[in-house]
Protein backbone atom coordinates (compact mmCIF):
# COMPACT_ATOMS: atom_id res chain seq x y z
CA UNK A 1 0.00 0.00 0.00
CA UNK A 2 0.93 3.43 -0.75
CA UNK A 3 0.45 5.54 2.21
CA UNK A 4 0.58 8.90 0.04
CA UNK A 5 -1.98 7.48 -2.24
CA UNK A 6 -3.97 6.12 0.64
CA UNK A 7 -4.62 8.91 2.01
CA UNK A 8 -5.29 11.59 -0.86
CA UNK A 9 -7.83 8.73 -2.38
CA UNK A 10 -9.54 9.08 1.08
CA UNK A 11 -9.62 13.16 1.00
CA UNK A 12 -11.16 13.12 -2.62
CA UNK A 13 -13.55 10.53 -2.01
CA UNK A 14 -15.45 12.42 1.30
CA UNK A 15 -14.21 15.83 -0.87
CA UNK A 16 -17.23 14.86 -3.05
CA UNK A 17 -19.48 13.73 -0.26
CA UNK A 18 -22.48 16.15 0.92
CA UNK A 19 -21.93 17.87 4.61
CA UNK A 20 -24.98 16.85 6.03
CA UNK A 21 -25.92 13.56 8.14
CA UNK A 22 -27.07 12.04 5.88
CA UNK A 23 -23.51 11.95 3.40
CA UNK A 24 -21.88 10.88 6.96
CA UNK A 25 -23.62 8.01 7.16
CA UNK A 26 -23.45 6.55 3.34
CA UNK A 27 -27.36 7.83 2.68
CA UNK A 28 -28.85 6.18 6.19
CA UNK A 29 -28.71 9.62 7.85
CA UNK A 30 -32.43 10.26 7.10
CA UNK A 31 -33.99 7.19 9.24
CA UNK A 32 -33.47 5.85 13.12
CA UNK A 33 -29.51 4.88 12.62
CA UNK A 34 -28.34 8.33 13.71
CA UNK A 35 -30.48 8.07 16.85
CA UNK A 36 -29.71 4.47 17.66
CA UNK A 37 -25.81 5.25 17.02
CA UNK A 38 -25.83 8.09 19.16
CA UNK A 39 -28.10 5.97 22.24
CA UNK A 40 -25.72 3.17 22.20
CA UNK A 41 -22.33 5.49 22.30
CA UNK A 42 -24.05 7.59 25.14
CA UNK A 43 -25.11 4.32 27.51
CA UNK A 44 -21.54 3.19 26.43
CA UNK A 45 -20.14 5.99 27.58
CA UNK A 46 -21.91 5.94 31.39
CA UNK A 47 -20.09 2.71 31.76
CA UNK A 48 -16.94 4.60 32.33
CA UNK A 49 -18.78 7.37 34.48
CA UNK A 50 -16.80 5.79 37.78
CA UNK A 51 -13.54 7.46 35.14
CA UNK A 52 -14.62 10.21 33.50
CA UNK A 53 -16.71 11.70 36.55
CA UNK A 54 -13.63 11.69 38.01
CA UNK A 55 -12.40 14.61 35.74
CA UNK A 56 -13.29 18.32 36.65
CA UNK A 57 -14.18 20.93 33.31
CA UNK A 58 -13.38 17.30 30.94
CA UNK A 59 -12.35 18.34 27.24
CA UNK A 60 -12.84 15.51 25.14
CA UNK A 61 -11.49 15.35 21.33
CA UNK A 62 -14.23 14.04 18.59
CA UNK A 63 -11.45 13.04 15.99
CA UNK A 64 -12.86 12.29 12.11
CA UNK A 65 -15.85 14.32 13.26
CA UNK A 66 -17.24 15.10 10.03
CA UNK A 67 -19.66 18.21 10.54
CA UNK A 68 -19.81 16.87 14.44
CA UNK A 69 -22.65 15.50 14.60
CA UNK A 70 -21.05 12.92 17.42
CA UNK A 71 -19.92 16.16 19.06
CA UNK A 72 -23.46 17.24 19.27
CA UNK A 73 -25.35 14.50 20.08
CA UNK A 74 -22.46 12.34 22.40
CA UNK A 75 -19.88 14.66 23.36
CA UNK A 76 -21.20 17.47 24.47
CA UNK A 77 -23.55 15.33 27.26
CA UNK A 78 -20.20 14.60 28.88
CA UNK A 79 -17.88 17.54 28.35
CA UNK A 80 -17.40 20.79 29.26
CA UNK A 81 -15.51 21.54 25.52
CA UNK A 82 -14.70 19.14 22.63
CA UNK A 83 -12.10 19.70 19.88
CA UNK A 84 -13.53 18.94 16.78
CA UNK A 85 -10.98 17.24 14.58
CA UNK A 86 -11.23 16.60 11.07
CA UNK A 87 -9.47 16.77 7.70
CA UNK A 88 -12.03 17.78 5.30
CA UNK A 89 -11.98 21.81 5.07
CA UNK A 90 -15.50 21.70 4.05
CA UNK A 91 -16.67 19.59 6.73
CA UNK A 92 -14.72 21.34 9.45
CA UNK A 93 -16.45 25.06 8.19
CA UNK A 94 -19.81 22.92 8.10
CA UNK A 95 -19.41 21.81 11.59
CA UNK A 96 -18.27 25.33 12.91
CA UNK A 97 -21.20 26.75 11.92
CA UNK A 98 -23.71 24.29 13.05
CA UNK A 99 -21.89 24.58 16.63
CA UNK A 100 -21.20 28.20 16.70
CA UNK A 101 -22.59 28.60 19.94
CA UNK A 102 -21.40 25.43 21.64
CA UNK A 103 -17.67 25.23 23.67
CA UNK A 104 -15.54 24.36 20.94
CA UNK A 105 -12.76 24.30 18.90
CA UNK A 106 -11.88 23.23 15.40
CA UNK A 107 -8.79 21.42 14.04
CA UNK A 108 -8.68 20.53 10.60
CA UNK A 109 -6.21 17.74 10.26
CA UNK A 110 -5.68 14.11 9.10
CA UNK A 111 -5.48 11.86 12.35
CA UNK A 112 -1.89 10.82 10.87
CA UNK A 113 -0.29 14.09 11.14
CA UNK A 114 -2.53 15.56 14.71
CA UNK A 115 0.10 15.86 17.59
CA UNK A 116 -2.39 16.26 20.31
CA UNK A 117 -1.56 18.00 23.12
CA UNK A 118 0.07 16.25 26.45
CA UNK A 119 -2.48 15.75 29.79
CA UNK A 120 -5.35 17.48 27.65
CA UNK A 121 -8.27 14.86 27.36
CA UNK A 122 -10.14 12.93 29.77
CA UNK A 123 -12.36 11.27 26.29
CA UNK A 124 -10.92 10.92 22.85
CA UNK A 125 -13.61 9.61 20.55
CA UNK A 126 -12.96 7.84 17.21
CA UNK A 127 -15.74 7.10 15.52
CA UNK A 128 -16.06 5.69 11.74
CA UNK A 129 -12.22 7.20 11.23
CA UNK A 130 -9.55 4.74 12.07
CA UNK A 131 -10.50 2.28 8.81
CA UNK A 132 -8.70 5.44 7.17
CA UNK A 133 -5.08 5.30 8.91
CA UNK A 134 -2.56 2.33 7.66
CA UNK A 135 -1.82 0.21 10.69
CA UNK A 136 1.66 1.29 11.69
CA UNK A 137 -0.33 5.25 11.69
CA UNK A 138 -2.78 3.65 13.20
CA UNK A 139 -0.79 3.09 16.25
CA UNK A 140 1.48 6.15 16.33
CA UNK A 141 -1.59 7.85 16.22
CA UNK A 142 -2.74 5.64 19.70
CA UNK A 143 0.53 6.67 20.98
CA UNK A 144 0.27 10.11 20.78
CA UNK A 145 -3.56 9.62 22.11
CA UNK A 146 -2.02 8.37 25.19
CA UNK A 147 0.14 10.65 26.26
CA UNK A 148 -2.93 13.56 25.74
CA UNK A 149 -4.75 11.97 28.27
CA UNK A 150 -5.09 13.53 31.53
CA UNK A 151 -5.92 11.49 34.68
CA UNK A 152 -8.21 8.93 34.37
CA UNK A 153 -8.75 9.89 30.54
CA UNK A 154 -10.08 7.44 28.17
CA UNK A 155 -10.36 6.73 24.42
CA UNK A 156 -12.89 5.24 22.70
CA UNK A 157 -13.08 3.68 19.51
CA UNK A 158 -16.18 2.60 17.69
CA UNK A 159 -15.53 1.18 14.05
CA UNK A 160 -16.70 -1.77 11.73
CA UNK A 161 -15.89 -4.84 12.56
CA UNK A 162 -15.07 -7.63 9.60
CA UNK A 163 -16.07 -11.03 10.95
CA UNK A 164 -13.40 -13.11 8.62
CA UNK A 165 -10.68 -11.19 7.39
CA UNK A 166 -9.42 -7.65 6.83
CA UNK A 167 -10.40 -5.97 3.46
CA UNK A 168 -10.04 -2.71 1.47
CA UNK A 169 -12.13 -0.75 0.35
CA UNK A 170 -11.20 1.29 -2.83
CA UNK A 171 -14.14 3.59 -3.41
CA UNK A 172 -13.03 5.70 -0.82
CA UNK A 173 -9.90 4.42 0.37
CA UNK A 174 -10.23 2.03 3.87
CA UNK A 175 -9.21 -0.48 5.79
CA UNK A 176 -11.98 -2.67 7.69
CA UNK A 177 -10.00 -4.33 10.25
CA UNK A 178 -11.07 -7.67 12.18
CA UNK A 179 -11.40 -7.73 16.25
CA UNK A 180 -7.89 -9.78 16.53
CA UNK A 181 -6.55 -7.03 14.08
CA UNK A 182 -7.74 -4.37 16.47
CA UNK A 183 -6.38 -5.63 19.50
CA UNK A 184 -3.39 -6.58 18.00
CA UNK A 185 -2.96 -2.99 17.28
CA UNK A 186 -4.22 -1.86 20.88
CA UNK A 187 -1.49 -4.39 22.13
CA UNK A 188 1.26 -2.44 20.05
CA UNK A 189 0.33 0.79 21.44
CA UNK A 190 0.37 -0.28 25.02
CA UNK A 191 -3.32 0.16 25.89
CA UNK A 192 -5.46 -2.36 27.13
CA UNK A 193 -9.43 -2.60 26.64
CA UNK A 194 -11.61 -1.80 30.11
CA UNK A 195 -14.86 -1.66 28.25
CA UNK A 196 -16.19 -3.04 25.04
CA UNK A 197 -19.69 -3.20 23.47
CA UNK A 198 -21.37 -4.57 20.20
CA UNK A 199 -23.83 -1.83 18.56
CA UNK A 200 -27.05 -3.26 18.34
CA UNK A 201 -30.32 -2.09 15.89
CA UNK A 202 -28.59 -1.34 13.07
CA UNK A 203 -29.13 -2.94 9.43
CA UNK A 204 -28.17 -6.89 9.60
CA UNK A 205 -26.71 -6.11 5.96
CA UNK A 206 -24.04 -3.76 7.52
CA UNK A 207 -20.63 -4.19 9.38
CA UNK A 208 -21.06 -5.55 12.79
CA UNK A 209 -19.86 -1.89 15.11
CA UNK A 210 -18.01 -2.64 18.03
CA UNK A 211 -17.04 0.14 20.89
CA UNK A 212 -14.20 -0.14 22.66
CA UNK A 213 -12.39 1.52 25.50
CA UNK A 214 -9.14 1.71 26.15
CA UNK A 215 -6.14 2.92 28.67
CA UNK A 216 -2.55 2.73 28.57
CA UNK A 217 -1.37 -0.42 30.41
CA UNK A 218 -0.01 2.02 33.05
CA UNK A 219 -2.88 3.73 34.27
CA UNK A 220 -5.53 0.78 34.13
Amino acid sequence: MNPTKFYSDAIEYWNGIEPSVNGMLGGLGTGRIPQVDAIASRTFLRRLDYRLKKIDSLVAADCGAGIGRVTESVLLKVASHVDVVEPVEKFVLQARNHLQDKPCSFICTGLQNWAPKENRYGLIWNQWCLSHLTNDDLVAYLLRCSKSLCEHGVICIKENVSSFTESFDEQDSSVTRTDGSFRNIFQRANLVIIAESLQHGFPDELYPVKMFALVPKASK
